[in-house]
């Protein structure tokens, strides 16, 4: 509404506003030890000289000050006041002389005869004797701050009775003084019309009946911090102000901090049965007791406030379920019991007659809510803050609960028992919940469906929690316009939770963000994140002020986030064009390696896999090995080339002439195995495998290398290096040309040549049996 205009033309050190579209001034000289009133200019409404050092209104300062409305004087050291004082004010509406050192003789006869038009008047703070001054000119005042002191008899004069707009009278001690420790039912006789008394702190003892009785027009009346006064007051207070205008009562700390066996009973407030009254305020009093019935103090709309160290123990009944039945005042909509000290589980409670809209219990000792509460169907707010409680059910917030919509948790311990709650049944009957505040809370996790039934929901505060990532679904709270991510161990959103926002912005919600104070980083693996920051329609809350980390580990201010992701973008491209090269050659070198071992091994790895196949599969019982007992004496591994001479001479010599059992692939293979299968089990089940080596044949085929190394690798890895292999030459084999596995045999283990001329036949088959028996 104004503009800030500086420096003044009139004195430099004022602070000056101006209306706007108009000349006219607010001047604010505070603090400026200013000695002396200057003269101000004409175009001056509204004047401020409080903390100086002023000790005197010079005669017609305010002369040329035609258009002052406001004129504030307070902590100043003032001693006088005059008749030419306020010379040219004759439009001042408001005049604050608050802590100056005016006392009953500071005030001049009609000191105020220029101030008819005066509405406003503060005296407060000025002197501890009994004085009233002269205000018998100020017709048109309303509201009147001044000292209440008096020793023996506390009566207002009758000038005040001429003060027919008079509507307001603060005595309250709070901001002054006051002393009154009698008040009789002439104390406030002649101001019938006053609306509005505050006697807070006024050191008062005694309150007579009838002391407000004339006061029908009253609306407000503040007897707070009279500790003298007790509950038995109440008696005379609410006999007087049966049948006015009262709506507010306050009688808060009536009682002193150590008084035992607070007593509230029927009679001290039974007479506001006859009274309007909205709001009864009776906070910090350490009430014990409410005798049965003096809950219900109105037949009209009240809210019953009783907080602060307060012990309140109702009657309470029990059903035949074991259920709490509470009896609620009717029509109450209104209970706070803030900071009563209360230390209880909420076990299951139905609440009778209830039409509770707003229920504050926060501060308190409620640990464990179990529940569920019932008939809340009215209920609007709920406070539950600062209960330290740890342990909340799923079933705590009852159907009832359908029409809250601003729910207070905040300052607990639910970080322990919400993560718990996989399927989000906790919150499942809150469904027209528009306010949630979950913070200061040591939530670490949140469930994905704990939010499932609040479509409605409009803001939701977990600040100052453990939050690492939102895990929680976001897509379906379409009305959701702040979300407070405060003071958590963020670091990045993920690009589900940025599709997932991005959906809610996209169906033109107004949704802002604040994410101020987390641990969030400026990596490659957030480079998504913040593209995103920088450039989506979301509000994130003063995002220029946030702070990131760098893979480096320093910390900058992100106050410009596109060229941070661009710095971001081009680092990370050679980083990943690094990385993908590193892979892919640490890639290559495994599979290089593995090949390698593969290919070192391949015998022993082929020979093991068809082991394992062979025992796996073979329906033939174990012969025992201890026995040396084999199912052949001799696996004959040839090429087919060769079969003549194998099925002619070598079956005939060994096996008919010198009964030795051989093994042959041509008659002796079980059908259907597969050929590798067939050699492996037959070497496996013979005492001695003989090989029938020829270079163009037998070197040059497959399966006859392949029955060659299954031999070997036999009798490395089951024969304990026992030497099965018996190798015949058939003919002549240079040395170059036998392979190296062939070429290791041949130079570790003796071997038979087949001789060509018919006395080397006879030693051939000799030698042969010898080493095969």
């Amino acid at each position: 509404m104004y503009t800030l205009f500086k420096p003044c033309e009139f004195y430099q050190r004022c602070q000056c506003k101006r209306d706007q579209g108009s000349s006219l001034y607010l001047a604010d000289c505070s603090e400026l030890n200013m000695t002396q009133i200057l003269k101000f200019p004409n175009t001056i409404v509204k004047l401020t000289l409080r903390i100086n050092r002023l000790e005197m209104i010079n005669d017609g300062i305010f002369f040329d000050n035609k258009l002052l409305r406001s004129l504030d004087l307070s902590f100043n050291r003032i001693n006088t006041l005059s008749l030419s004082s306020f010379i040219g004010l004759e439009k001042l509406k408001e005049l604050d002389l608050q802590y100056n050192n005016l006392s009953d003789i500071s005030f001049t006869h009609q000191w105020s005869v220029k101030l008819q038009n005066l509405v406003y008047l503060n005296l407060k703070g000025n002197s501890y004797d009994e004085y009233q001054p002269d205000i018998l000119s100020l017709v048109k005042l309303e509201i009147l701050k001044m000292d209440f002191v008096f020793k023996n008899t506390t009566i207002l004069n009758r000038q005040f009775g001429d003060l027919k707009r008079l509507k307001r009278l603060d005595f309250s001690g709070l901001t002054g003084h006051c002393s009154a420790p009698f008040l009789t039912p002439n104390t406030f006789k002649n101001v019938p019309h006053v609306r509005n008394i505050s006697l807070a702190k006024c050191k008062l003892r005694s309150l007579q009946k009838g002391t407000f009785n004339m006061m029908k027009n009253i609306t407000f009346l503040d007897l707070s911090k009279n500790t003298c006064l007790k509950f038995q007051v109440l008696e005379n207070v609410s006999a007087d102000l049966q049948f006015s205008a009262i709506k507010f009562l306050k009688v808060n700390k009536i009682h002193k901090v150590f008084d035992m066996n607070t007593y509230l009973q029927t009679t001290h407030i039974m007479h506001l049965h006859n009274t309007s009254i909205q709001e009864l305020h009776m906070d910090s009093n350490r009430l014990q007791h409410v005798e049965r019935g003096a809950k219900k103090v109105s037949t009209q709309d009240v809210d019953l406030f009783i907080s602060k160290r307060q012990h309140v123990f109702p009657r309470t009944l029990h059903d035949q379920f074991g259920r709490t039945l509470i009896p609620i005042p009717y029509n109450l909509k209104t209970l706070i019991l803030r900071s009563s000290g209360s230390k209880h589980n909420i076990t299951e409670i139905d609440l009778s007659n209830s039409k509770l809209e707003s229920v504050d219990l926060s501060n308190n000792i409620l640990t464990r809510w179990i529940g569920p509460l019932r008939n809340l169907k009215n209920l609007r707010y709920l406070d539950l803050s600062s209960n330290l409680y740890s342990n909340v059910s799923t079933f705590f917030f009852s159907p009832d609960f359908y029409m809250l919509k601003e729910l207070i948790l905040s300052n607990n311990l639910l970080g322990l028992a919400l993560p718990s709650d996989s399927h989000g049944n906790t919150f499942q009957h809150l469904l027209s919940l528009m306010t949630l505040d979950l913070s200061q809370n040591r939530i670490s996790k949140i469930p994905k469906l704990i939010f499932k039934s609040q479509r409605k929901m409009e803001f939701l505060d977990l600040s100052d929690n453990f939050i690492e990532n939102i895990d929680f679904q976001l897509s379906h709270l379409i009305k959701l316009s702040y979300l407070d991510l405060r003071n958590n161990f963020i670091t990045f959103l993920d690009t589900h939770t940025i599709v997932e926002i991005n959906f809610l912005v996209d169906k033109e919600n107004n949704l802002s963000i604040n994410m101020f104070e987390n641990k969030l980083v400026c990596t490659c693996n957030s480079k998504s994140f913040i593209d995103w920051m920088g450039s989506a329609s979301v509000h994130i809350i003063d995002k220029n002020h946030y702070f990131c980390q760098l893979s480096t580990g320093k910390r900058v201010l992100m106050e410009n986030i596109p060229e941070i992701y661009k710095k971001l973008e081009k680092d990370c491209t050679s980083y990943e064009k690094l990385t993908y090269g590193l892979v892919v050659t640490i890639l290559l070198f495994m599979i290089v390696l593995v090949m390698g071992v593969c290919y070192r091994f391949r015998w022993k790895l082929r020979y093991l896999y068809y082991m394992v196949k062979i025992r796996s599969r073979s329906k033939i019982s174990q012969i025992d090995k201890d026995k040396n007992e084999y199912m052949y004496d001799a696996f004959v591994s040839y090429a087919d080339e060769d079969q003549l001479f194998v099925h002619t001479q070598l079956l005939q010599t060994v096996e008919k002439e010198n009964n030795i059992r051989l093994c042959l692939h041509k008659r002796n293979f079980l059908p259907g195995n597969d050929i590798a299968t067939n050699i492996t089990s037959a070497i496996h089940n013979s005492r001695k495998t003989v090989v029938i080596m020829t270079y163009h044949d037998y070197l040059k085929s497959y399966w006859c290398m392949f029955e060659f190394n299954m031999a070997r690798m036999e009798s490395i890895y089951e024969r304990n290096n026992e030497n099965v292999l018996f190798l015949v030459v058939f003919e002549q084999i240079s040395a170059c040309d036998f392979p190296l596995q062939v070429l290791e045999v041949v130079q570790s283990q003796s071997y038979i040549e087949f001789p060509n001329d018919e006395q080397g036949d006879v030693v051939f088959w000799r030698q042969l049996v010898a080493a095969l028996e």
